[in-house]
């Protein structure tokens, strides 16, 4: 007995150093760094990592080093789970764009570049490339189409271009009839559309940032202006500009017709802000006036489109789910067009004279087609389980595409006719699998307050979902009133061949079920959004699909601050975890590029009640010595500006201080943004680290 138990000690001693050969985490410098907020002390020990510097470069190194030896050491199905994306990420369609009377899409010219931008005159002709990206990459860069948009009379094409991944733009113009790329070039655009009216086009543009903190540096001063072609952007016109940097949040569009130019923007009216839509009429070159006075801040208002002097639009003022408004332009009359019905209004357009909406409710999407005045003319049900989209195009087209999606089948792409009311397949998307093999139901679970949660969950049709060991990943977002639909992903198809279960909770902070489903998971509710997700969790567990050893969670962005919230409050419940270019410092996001914005989401810590909330849930100050978290996968992106990578460096290294022996991991993604890599070739890469790490984590058998 004594023999065995020395044995035993040799060999648990033997496995913690082969554990800590894995993870011999760097000794990370910890400064003697802290604040005193409304009477709080709070600890900051890795701020200098904020700032770019020689000592953090190095640890990056270290980091680099140490997920290369995870990778080559742990991940031994990483060449099969890169092969098999490859395979699964195969699609034989494309998603074809309509502007005027021609068609474009992207297609990935080599497997080592961005895709380059494609033109076709009509739905199944021959097709030419009218932009390459390859021509505008200087070396050390990636460059990337963010949008494009052709001109009323498709002689020009104006297009942007992100470099490395960053949200700062540069727009470029092409004359189409002559083939030929022009010299016009605007820069420091950010979070801008691109509107044409005759020859030139609107953009937004903001202060020149400081060289070398263009990724922290908060943005400044927004500027709408109108460009021509063929001038250069020192003498484009200043349209419009915020006069309080903090409202930063404006967005603008120009209406199909090209007649108005509505801006959506915050006014001070007797000394309150107030969001308001101003209108110019382009025809008249008048100035900018108000069109609506919004009653509050909370709620939105969007223009469809202007028919025969009426502006029609959608918002959610007095209606939670949408309803549909027209605003006569000169006597500013307000009607009530389609009221709020029982399904959330996602989509609408105007499409040949018909009021075209795209509903969704309880898991599924309705799609309905009034006249003018609100009377509803045509209505069709799509199945559940799959993500509808598209319905684009203006009042002159009489027919329009839309896109449908699963979880695990990419785009198919359908023609709509609203004159003849007739839909035809266009595009069958062919795959290297058999699709028919796995389902997705939609149900409904009690979170903690008495709440029910709908949730998507997806699976191979015969498994046996009471065992309590099906292998699960739980993925969510909850946030911003996005909601979180069916969404095509390669990951998922070989995780769910290899028996898999993905579990799509609709937390509270989504809009899945409108504006009061988005209230009741910000600022000082948040909490909510964390609780509706353990609560998945914990169904799961007692519905004996799964238990804490087999499941594995992951989200992006906001979703990857859920993550956080999710190792730091509930470890215990989760075997895996990564989050994705996450917001992890709660007190101190708005100092940061765009994140001041984001205090309408979740509060300021320069409040002292909405700090202690904040501070409450803030993933890298709740990180304790004492706790085992899951195994963590930290991915993050070197030129995100959206997200600065700062919060995954300070949450990785804290998470390393807590253990030798369990991976906490940074993968940080070079040359990237916010969606990670547009090279084929990196996002392999990366998605086969992520896939192979979840699937090494949950001891599953790749099939």
């Amino acid at each position: 007995m004594r023999e065995y138990f020395i044995i035993s000690i040799l060999l648990l001693t033997h496995l913690q150093i082969k554990a800590q050969d894995y993870f011999k985490y760097p000794q990370t410098n910890k400064a003697i760094q802290y604040d005193t907020i409304f009477g709080e002390v709070v600890y900051d020990p890795f701020r200098w990592m904020e700032e770019p510097s020689v000592e953090v470069n190095n640890w990056l190194e270290i980091q680099a080093d140490l997920l290369s030896q995870y990778k080559r050491k742990e991940l031994k199905h990483y060449s099969s789970v890169y092969n098999d994306l490859v395979t699964y990420s195969y699609v034989d369609f494309k998603p074809l764009i309509k502007q005027g009377s021609s068609f474009y899409f992207y297609k990935y010219n080599s497997y080592y570049s961005s895709p380059s931008l494609y033109q076709q005159r009509g739905y199944n002709t021959n097709n030419w490339s009218i932009v390459d990206i390859d021509k505008f990459e200087e070396k050390g860069e990636r460059v990337s189409i963010t949008n494009f948009k052709v001109s009323l009379d498709e002689k020009y094409l104006a297009f942007s271009l992100s470099r490395s991944g960053s949200d700062w733009r540069e727009i470029r113009v092409k004359d189409i009839d002559k083939g030929k790329y022009l010299e016009d070039l605007i820069k420091w655009v950010k979070y801008s559309d691109i509107h044409w009216k005759g020859d030139g086009f609107f953009y937004w543009k903001y202060d020149t940032p400081e060289k070398g903190f263009e990724l922290l540096e908060k943005v400044k001063n927004q500027q709408l202006y109108y460009h021509k072609v063929g001038t250069k952007q020192e003498e484009d016109e200043l349209i419009f500009e915020i006069e309080e940097q903090e409202y930063f949040n404006s967005s603008f569009e120009v209406t199909s017709d090209k007649r108005y130019l509505i801006v959506y923007t915050f006014q001070k009216i007797h000394d309150e802000w107030k969001k308001v839509i101003l209108i110019k009429d382009l025809e008249l070159e008048s100035q900018l006036e108000n069109l609506l006075v919004c009653p509050n801040e909370d709620n939105n208002f969007s223009i469809i489109d202007h028919i025969g002097g009426k502006l029609y639009l959608t918002t959610d003022f007095e209606a939670n789910n949408y309803r549909i408004l027209s605003i006569d332009v000169k006597s500013k009359e307000i009607i009530e067009v389609i009221p709020e019905y029982d399904q959330l209004i996602e989509k609408a357009n105007i499409i040949s004279n018909k009021i075209v909406c795209l509903f969704y409710s309880e898991g599924k999407y309705l799609l309905a087609v009034f006249d003018l005045g609100g009377n509803p003319l045509v209505t069709d049900q799509f199945d559940e389980g799959f993500h509808v989209s598209g319905f684009d195009g203006n009042n002159d087209d009489e027919e329009s595409l839309y896109f449908v999606r699963s979880f695990y089948f990419p785009t198919i792409v359908y023609r709509i006719n609203f004159r003849e009311n007739t839909i035809k397949l266009l595009s069958e998307t062919k795959i290297l699998y058999d699709h028919k093999q796995f389902e997705t139901r939609y149900l409904k679970y009690e979170s903690k307050d008495g709440t029910w949660i709908p949730m998507y969950l997806t699976y191979k049709k015969g498994i046996d979902l009471t065992s309590g060991i099906n292998p699960v990943l739980l993925y969510g977002y909850g946030g911003f009133g996005v909601s979180l639909v069916p969404h095509y992903d390669p990951g998922y198809i070989l995780f769910l061949k290899s028996g898999g279960v993905l579990a799509t909770p609709q937390i509270r902070g989504g809009g899945e079920l409108g504006t009061s489903w988005h209230e009741a998971g910000k600022i000082l509710n948040k909490q909510n959004s964390f609780e509706d997700f353990i609560s998945a969790a914990e169904f799961l567990i007692q519905c004996r699909i799964t238990n804490p050893s087999k499941i594995a969670i992951n989200g992006g962005s906001n979703g990857g601050l859920l993550v956080g919230a999710m190792i730091t409050q509930r470890p215990e419940l989760f075997k895996a975890a990564i989050p994705e270019m996450g917001v992890f410092d709660m007190l101190r996001f708005e100092r940061f590029g765009i994140g001041y914005v984001h205090h309408e989401e979740y509060g300021s810590a320069s409040d002292s009640l909405e700090f202690l909330n904040l501070l409450k849930y803030s993933p890298y100050h709740n990180i304790s010595n004492e706790e085992n978290y899951p195994a963590t996968l930290v991915i993050t992106a070197d030129n995100d500006d959206r997200v600065p990578p700062l919060h995954s460096y300070k949450f990785a290294s804290r998470l390393q201080e807590t253990s030798n022996t369990i991976p906490y991991l940074l993968n940080l993604q070079t040359q990237a943004g916010h969606y990670g890599s547009s090279i084929l070739q990196d996002k392999h890469y990366h998605e086969a680290l992520k896939w192979s790490f979840i699937i090494e984590n949950l001891g599953m058998k790749l099939k």
